[in-house]
């Protein structure tokens, strides 16, 4: 027997409009921490870990600017289409209960395709930010990798004996001579 039943009867369309609600707030709390770790980068407000002008710091800006782009480009306004192909939905669903209430096989007909179009579209959303999260990880791991081989490197720089610059090292400095102190 081959069943006319929308896809997304009410309850599993609400589920699915709650999860693109909770998955939007994670996307948008992403979004955010990036735009505050890209703003204290370039203001200088993260020195220790990363300096402007090293080739890790100049790495992750590049790794976060590119990863906010294709959040706000790509990943957001596909997910606004679907919660909103399914809000639609469930308007229409509603519009036809209340419409033609004895006569349901008229208008499920209708909500089949529009239910598969709505999961597909879902799956597609999901596998690309599948995607894209197992490549952020990765650039992740490479960056912090990169960040922890500059910190030992500053570290080791730190701990080896320094040489103090004379003039005999460079003929631009300049010999100062301090006054010595009198007793009172």
């Amino acid at each position: 027997m081959i069943t006319t039943e929308p896809l997304l009867s009410s309850p599993p369309a609400f589920v699915l409009l709650g999860v693109l609600v909770g998955l939007g707030a994670y996307l948008r709390q992403v979004a955010e921490v990036q735009a505050k770790m890209i703003d204290e980068i370039e203001g200088g407000r993260l020195p220790e870990d990363y300096p402007i002008g090293e080739s890790h710091t100049d790495e992750k800006l590049a790794h976060l600017k590119s990863s906010k782009k294709k959040l706000n480009s790509v990943v957001a306004p596909t997910a606004i289409l679907i919660t909103l192909m399914v809000a639609g939905r469930l308007l229409a669903l509603s519009i036809a209960r209340w419409k033609f209430p004895d006569e349901p096989l008229k208008w499920q007909s209708f909500f089949r395709p529009v239910d598969f179009i709505i999961l597909i579209s879902l799956f597609v959303l999901l596998v690309g930010l599948w995607i894209m999260h197992q490549t952020s990880l990765k650039s992740n791991e490479n960056l912090s990798a990169m960040l922890r081989g500059w910190k030992a490197g500053k570290r080791a720089s730190n701990n080896s004996p320094q040489k103090i610059a004379t003039s005999q090292d460079n003929p631009n400095i300049k010999e100062i001579t301090l006054p010595l102190s009198q007793p009172d």
